[in-house]
């Protein structure tokens, strides 16, 4: 099963909430091994984007429109992880720390749907 993780940020500077984001993408390295996080900028205004911009895998998004809104940043998330071949899309805030186990737990959610 191969997976398409994706983060979202909004001004992580400005809200204190810079080394949660790292820890976000390492803990999402170590439980999904393999996958580089997609990370999304979601319009940042304090300076985010920009050490977003120099991640390997990392776009800031500035809507033309202003709107910032989670649903908004996820959405752009999945439209750029279903261009990959992936089988299943994981979203994650910037301030969520994942288990190592967890791409072995949803592969078993998976597993036990389909039988």
């Amino acid at each position: 099963m191969k997976f398409g993780v994706g983060v979202l940020t909004h001004n992580a500077i400005k809200h204190f909430r810079l080394d949660l984001l790292e820890q976000t993408i390492e803990s999402l390295r170590v439980a999904f091994p393999g996958v580089e996080p997609f990370v999304l900028d979601n319009g940042s205004t304090d300076g985010t984007a920009e050490i977003v911009e120099a991640m390997p895998n990392g776009y800031a998004y500035s809507p033309m429109d202003g709107n910032t809104s989670p649903g908004r940043g996820m959405n752009n998330i999945a439209r750029h992880l279903m261009t990959f071949d992936v089988d299943v899309i994981i979203h994650s805030d910037d301030d969520m720390l994942w288990k190592p186990d967890a791409a072995e737990k949803l592969i078993n959610v998976f597993a036990s749907e389909q039988s």
